[in-house]
């Protein structure tokens, strides 16, 4: 899925403390700065913004289940291969 989005430049003017604690927080996610603002602004508004949030719950879950046995590519093909192929007819 792709979402086009369409986008204003603004200047915004932000204290030396902001600037460092957003560079520091946009550090530690991984994400632009510009992203962060985004964030703050949709939720001041009330409005979501499921298509960015995607990255922050990806995030948060990586790892959640440590004990899944996730089977090697090969053994993937190995096992398509033995199946009937789909009748689509």
């Amino acid at each position: 899925m792709y979402t086009v989005l369409y986008m204003e430049r603004m200047q915004v003017y932000l204290t030396v403390a902001q600037r460092t604690a957003l560079a520091k927080k946009a550090k530690a996610l991984g994400v632009p700065v510009a992203v962060l603002i985004r964030r703050a602004v949709d939720r001041f508004l009330g409005v979501n913004a499921p298509d960015e949030d995607v990255d922050d719950v990806l995030r948060r879950t990586a790892g959640a289940l440590p004990a899944l046995h996730v089977p090697a590519r090969s053994e993937w093909d190995r096992a398509f291969a033995a199946e009937d192929p789909p009748d689509y007819a």
